[in-house]
């Protein structure tokens, strides 16, 4: 087999074809746009300040993360309205604080007890979001909890630096191959959002609702009552994704570069280094289980022809099936493998590399001093 790609990476490597990326962003874009909802984009699966300024290209001027360090990186490289997707941490309150005084902040809030802390020690004005749980039964609010959610509110109010900006829904049970429970599921989640708005104009005016997840935003155009979209993996996309029908193959951004280091003729099998620390350990189930996709690279990426399958990965391994009517490759050569879910590829990863071979970074929790005396 030619080993087309030469870029000289003699260990695993993230590779990102920038194109790709772009062209996802540009679609989601446009989609929000025509649907008439603003976009925020979720930036924890690239984490990296370098391809966040693609997304401004298209207009996106506001972003969700999901921890105050990752808010605090993108504060310093020009993002100005941030809000953290994920339950507000009260040990957190300092940097909450700092952010909230630079920037337009949002925190989530997913517990009436968090609220009442809040209530107390915010100091500089800061967006509050209530999390809805949409029958995801994760984290947040239950959507039948009126009350509760009445309660919150009024919480809220009795501070002056606190302002009730809206509801925040994650609908990630949408993470499934079957196409009709996705959507069944979705329009279950729209029908309830209009309804809980119903009850809540009742007690607050002028508040929107934020919707994320990238499947349905990227296979549904119903979002009656909701304001904002809010998916992440878009702008990678991954082969979850494929088989969840979200996109296509050659949407796929990502593609972990792998060196051969062993394979044997009988059982078709190939070794690459390139095992659980690079690509993680999320699989798809089903009739062939799989920790990634195997393709060929080339000078400009790589081809969408499947050519293996990662049957199982070790910390360092990959142990990969080779298919019957291609040629395997030797041991030397450097295969392409798409991952199974690409933000926890990136994120065991570290960094990214271009085409050119060119270095991108990304967000660090450790550069901002994550671990605090107490």
């Amino acid at each position: 087999m030619e080993n087309k790609m030469d870029m000289t990476f003699n260990y695993p490597s993230l590779l990102i074809n920038k194109n790709i990326a772009i062209g996802n962003i540009k679609v989601m874009a446009e989609k929000a746009s025509s649907l008439g909802k603003d976009l925020r984009p979720h930036f924890k699966t690239h984490q990296s300040a370098e391809i966040g300024e693609w997304f401004r290209e298209y207009g996106i001027d506001k972003i969700a993360v999901s921890s105050p360090q990752m808010a605090a990186y993108f504060a310093e490289h020009g993002w100005n309205d941030i809000l953290i997707a994920f339950p507000v941490n009260i040990r957190e309150i300092d940097l909450i604080n700092q952010l909230a005084n630079k920037i337009t902040l949002g925190i989530c809030i997913s517990d009436l007890k968090v609220v009442e802390k809040l209530v107390n020690e915010i100091v500089a004005e800061t967006d509050i979001w209530i999390e809805l749980d949409v029958k995801y039964y994760r984290s947040g609010i239950d959507f039948s909890d009126t009350e509760g959610l009445q309660n919150i509110v009024s919480k809220i109010k009795k501070n002056s630096k606190l302002n009730f900006k809206g509801l925040m829904v994650h609908k990630g049970d949408h993470y499934t191959t079957n196409v009709e429970l996705q959507k069944q599921k979705h329009f279950e989640a729209i029908e309830i959002i209009q309804n809980v708005r119903e009850f809540m104009d009742k007690y607050s005016e002028n508040y929107i609702v934020s919707y994320g997840d990238t499947p349905s935003c990227s296979s549904f155009d119903k979002f009656d009552g909701v304001d904002e979209l809010r998916p992440g993996n878009f702008v990678f996309y991954d082969f979850m994704q494929v088989s969840f029908q979200a996109c296509d193959l050659n949407n796929i951004a990502v593609c972990l570069s792998s060196p051969v280091v062993a394979t044997y003729e009988d059982s078709r099998k190939v070794i690459t280094y390139g095992g659980a620390v690079h690509l993680a350990k999320d699989f798809i189930s089903g009739e062939q289980e799989s920790f990634g996709k195997v393709v060929r690279l080339r000078s400009d990426g790589w081809d969408t022809k499947i050519v293996g399958n990662v049957d199982k990965v070790s910390q360092e391994h990959g142990i990969i099936t080779w298919n019957e009517d291609e040629d395997l490759p030797l041991p030397g050569e450097v295969v392409g493998i798409l991952p199974v879910h690409s933000c926890h590829t990136a994120s065991t990863m570290g960094c990214y590399y271009d085409l050119n071979g060119i270095k991108i970074n990304r967000f660090n929790v450790a550069d901002l001093g994550h671990y605090q005396k107490i």
